[in-house]
């Protein structure tokens, strides 16, 4: 019995899910902006097509500004990401950085990797080829 009510439960669920009430559904309306001088009521003295010209232009001019707005959000948004990952700058003296300058050759010639040496050069490159 337990099973019979638990199983009559989801598909009540599930048939909800699947068709909503109608209550429930509005229309879709169109991503737009409106403005109180485009809301303005136009003059009853004007014919109907010059009201009907005049409602495509709102139309019109509503979706042009909410693409731009989009347009102009994306670009605000792909600047921001952009800064996330602009490269830094190198330092002018990264080889006299203090790893540079405690790493030496040995006991004989005494010199560091951080001079300009043809030594030190190749090291550094194969260093950073690594």
């Amino acid at each position: 019995m337990k099973h019979y009510i638990i199983v009559h439960i989801f598909v009540f669920l599930f048939l909800n899910a699947c068709y909503p009430v109608a209550s429930n559904k509005i229309e879709l309306k169109p991503k737009t902006e409106t403005s109180l001088n485009q809301e303005e009521a136009p003059n009853q003295e004007e014919a109907p097509n010059q009201e009907a010209s005049y409602k495509e232009e709102d139309i019109n001019k509503k979706t042009k500004n909410t693409l731009l707005n989009d347009l102009t959000n994306l670009i605000e948004k792909a600047n921001t990401h952009k800064e996330k990952y602009m490269k830094m700058e190198e330092p002018s003296n990264q080889y006299e950085m203090l790893v540079f300058k405690l790493m030496r050759w040995g006991p004989e010639p005494r010199e560091n990797v951080s001079s300009n040496t043809e030594r030190s050069i190749k090291f550094r490159k194969k260093l950073i080829l690594f």
